[in-house]
């Protein structure tokens, strides 16, 4: 659907010629060439033979309205209390991926450094919780039941004990693996990377979410990122760029309580805290498409139980969503909230 939707935009596209026109920061294409569209940007030498400028400003102004259009069918949704499809929330963060990349920043906001050292990269939400948890066993349900002894009557603890333990049971035995990268580059806000050899059965892909460290540094804190780019060299190896999302996270459990999401069990997922860098904003990462804004989570952090309303989505990707959130004082029991910052 949004493929087809794009592609009734192409009219509004428009290929102009660079006379008078400064070809940074835009968006071009090289006719004589079968390579595809390309960023131009003043740290990367681009020599085209026949250039052309692609003007997306109405293009842009049709995805504004589209999105506009998805967000208000999602308001309409919360007011009344229902829940938006699965097909309608991937379409509407489709389209937030897209107004996110054709409206980023056309200039490069940090300093890029050149740098060859090897990275270890874990690729995706689980695994990335897996090490940023240091390869802790996964037992959320146990770790709640253990947390809610007291709640629970003596007659029907053994059968709670038991169910836990079958649901527990879901996430053993789960290979995570990590395999070494070389880094090209770095800067505040990501890395590229790059795989030389032995890369077919490197399963890596766009949107993902990856935790990373220097290999030679064993003891150093892996970073939280996400895989924004992705390419093949001449030589089969493969090239990554990563924007950096945070320098550490905490690994946690989360499932649903009321909302979007409501009544699944627990799932890994990763809690940014408040201001462990300049730009970082309080958030959490989930599955992606499981929950949405206003949806109610159980945050379970093996020693602690607490409980979140999601408050915005602040990026959405076929793997991931991450959201802002407030904590409530107490879990959510029929209308009664109560939140704290």
């Amino acid at each position: 659907d949004i493929f087809y939707l794009v592609s009734a935009w192409t009219g509004a596209c428009h290929l102009l010629p660079l006379d008078n026109i400064p070809l940074e920061g835009e968006y071009a294409v090289d006719m004589a060439s079968d390579k595809p569209p390309r960023f131009v940007s003043r740290d990367i030498v681009w020599d085209a033979i026949n250039p052309r400028i692609i003007e997306l400003s109405e293009v842009k102004q049709r995805l504004e309205v589209q999105l506009q259009r998805f967000l208000r069918t999602s308001l309409d949704t919360i007011d009344h209390n229902e829940q938006q499809s699965l097909v309608g929330r991937r379409q509407r963060d489709m389209l937030l991926r897209l107004t996110e990349a054709w409206n980023g920043a056309p200039a490069r906001e940090t300093d890029r450094h050149h740098i060859h050292n090897q990275v270890q990269l874990a690729t995706g939400l689980s695994a990335s919780h897996y090490y940023l948890s240091s390869g802790e066993i996964f037992t959320p349900e146990l770790d709640e039941l253990k947390l809610k002894t007291e709640e629970i009557e003596p007659t029907v603890f053994a059968t709670a004990y038991e169910t836990a333990m079958q649901k527990d049971s879901f996430h053993l035995n789960k290979s995570y693996n990590i395999r070494p990268w070389w880094q090209h580059n770095t800067s505040e806000s990501g890395t590229a990377l790059a795989c030389k050899t032995d890369c077919e059965n490197t399963h890596v892909k766009v949107g993902e979410a990856v935790a990373y460290r220097d290999q030679n540094e064993t003891t150093s804190h892996w970073k939280l990122g996400v895989v924004r780019w992705l390419s093949v060299n001449p030589e089969n190896g493969l090239n990554l760029g990563i924007m950096n999302l945070a320098n550490s996270a905490v690994p946690i459990a989360i499932k649903g309580l009321r909302g979007t999401g409501f009544g699944t069990d627990y799932f890994r997922g990763l809690l940014i805290p408040k201001q462990v860098s300049l730009h970082q904003t309080r958030s959490v990462l989930v599955p992606a498409s499981v929950y949405d804004v206003h949806s109610e989570l159980a945050v379970n952090m093996k020693q602690r139980l607490f409980y979140i309303r999601l408050k915005s989505l602040l990026r959405s990707t076929n793997e991931f969503s991450q959201f802002t959130f407030d904590v409530m004082v107490s879990a959510p029991i029929g209308d009664v909230e109560v939140f704290v910052s």
